[in-house]
């Protein structure tokens, strides 16, 4: 792991501590546009927490509007990516 993602989950769980954010047995919807804020976000959720519960369920929802473009095509392809982390 990069010395920038060890930052980023570190302040990550501070957040969720300080502001007390998850609690043991949540379940998250998270809004993902597949820009990388969004993608960050699932990244740090589903990845191994230290210090916070890990919530029971982490389900990512993209809304295709149907605009024409590479966007819809690159957040399908992170479908993949995070269903095999149980996303």
């Amino acid at each position: 792991m990069s010395k920038l993602y060890l930052h980023l989950r570190k302040r990550f769980e501070q957040a969720i501590l300080k502001h007390k954010m998850l609690s043991p047995g949540d379940r998250l919807l998270v809004g993902v546009s597949g820009g990388a804020d969004s993608l960050t976000l699932l990244k740090l959720l589903a990845g191994p927490l230290l210090f916070v519960p890990k919530p029971d369920l982490v389900l990512a929802v993209h809304v295709d509007l149907g605009f024409d473009g590479p966007e819809g095509e690159a957040v399908c392809g992170f479908g993949a990516i995070f269903s095999s982390r149980g996303v």
